[in-house]
């Protein structure tokens, strides 16, 4: 019988499989962003990937991640047409994300956890971005992921993780609703306060307040910039939050009295 270990691999060739690895998550991504607003009949639709535009069947050497996208200048073979920059976009930052997970963790379970967190982060980012609607199927999944991750796991701890899962949905909700009901407008939608939770499911509840806090502040820095450049687009909050627990996870130390660590 022929056994595989990743570990007996020199560490550049750990990191080269790793980033392969990612490429190919950000690239079935795509394909869950592109689909999943469709409903279920979209997302099942076909197992070949095809031009956003033209609806022409993808072929396999044009389906490499990245290097394809690199390889035909970012159109597509049969219409010509340009591909998003969304598509190399996501497969270098889950690519990215793997890379560093896998220098922090190496192949254990809090690297598999946390790539399927952050695999949840990047897709409901974007359909956010593109949709301006978060799919509960997704949040729930990476919920269900987070509770039971922790059972296997000693941080957060199953307890941790519940709590997470409760403060991040009941308090945010409680301070949306009474500002809601003294200030009369909406500021995060019911798909937000699910999110949070989903977070607080994987990270515990620790965390939440620096996540909130970092996320508010890439917020205002984003609407300022756009301000300045005289745009007034509403911004989704989900990729604020998505970012936030980037900078809270990725560099703990930016600001030193406020710092989380997985």
């Amino acid at each position: 019988m022929i056994s595989f270990d990743i570990n007996t691999m020199s560490l550049e060739a750990q990191l080269a499989l790793i980033t392969v690895f990612g490429l190919a998550l950000g690239s079935f991504l795509n394909v869950v962003i592109s689909r999943l607003p469709g409903g279920r009949r979209e997302f099942f639709s076909s197992i070949f990937s095809r031009c956003p535009h033209c609806r022409g069947r993808i072929r396999w050497y044009d389906n490499i991640p990245l290097l394809s996208y690199l390889l035909l200048r970012g159109r597509c073979r049969d219409c010509g047409v340009t591909i998003p920059l969304q598509y190399p976009l996501v497969e270098a930052a889950m690519a990215a994300v793997a890379v560093f997970l896998y220098l922090q963790y190496s192949a254990t379970a809090y690297f598999y956890l946390y790539i399927c967190f952050f695999a949840i982060l990047i897709a409901v980012s974007v359909i956010d971005l593109r949709q301006r609607w978060i799919p509960d199927s997704l949040v729930i999944i990476g919920i269900g992921c987070g509770i039971i991750g922790s059972l296997f796991t000693p941080l957060p701890g199953w307890t941790h993780a519940m709590a997470g899962l409760v403060f991040g949905t009941t308090i945010p909700l409680m301070l949306v609703t009474t500002y809601e009901t003294l200030r009369g407008k909406i500021v995060m939608g019911g798909g937000d306060i699910k999110l949070i939770g989903m977070i607080g499911a994987f990270l515990g509840w620790q965390p939440l307040g620096l996540i909130l806090f970092y996320s508010a502040l890439v917020g205002s820095l984003a609407a300022l910039g756009l301000k300045w450049a005289g745009r007034f687009p509403k911004l989704p909050f989900a990729p604020m939050l998505t970012l936030g627990t980037l900078l809270a996870v990725f560099a703990p130390d930016l600001i030193p009295f406020l710092k989380v660590r997985l």
